[in-house]
């Protein structure tokens, strides 16, 4: 069973948590407060926060993969989506799709599309 889990980006300052929980039904955000890599508050839901889910899967040097994460796959760069029930690779002109569960121990992890905008225009 694939290990469920998110990161979020908090527009306002820019920055990515770790999310520890999340209730779905309260609206509530939860960080878990007794690790340092979470923020450690309960916040409501707030639009400025964007999630990312993990796809269960690692790169090339066993680091998590994120939908959002920019990657090297071969000579082609692109993010990870959801798309059609599954995680994939696409390139950056949403025509070329890649499953990533079939390729995920050949991409390596250069980015995001948050923090490493910039790739995005390469």
């Amino acid at each position: 069973m694939r290990e469920i889990k998110f990161r979020a980006w908090y527009k306002p300052n820019k920055t990515m948590y770790k999310v520890g929980q999340i209730s779905l039904e309260k609206g509530i955000w939860n960080y878990e407060p007794d690790n340092r890599e979470y923020i450690g508050v309960s916040i409501p839901y707030q639009p400025s926060f964007i999630l990312m889910q993990y796809t269960g899967l690692k790169d090339k040097n066993g680091k998590e993969i994120y939908e959002g994460d920019i990657v090297k796959y071969k000579k082609m760069i692109g993010k990870i989506i959801f798309f059609n029930g599954s995680f994939v690779l696409s390139d950056f002109t949403e025509e070329n799709e890649w499953e990533l569960g079939v390729i995920n121990q050949e991409v390596e992890i250069i980015g995001n599309i948050y923090e490493n905008s910039n790739l995005l225009e390469d």
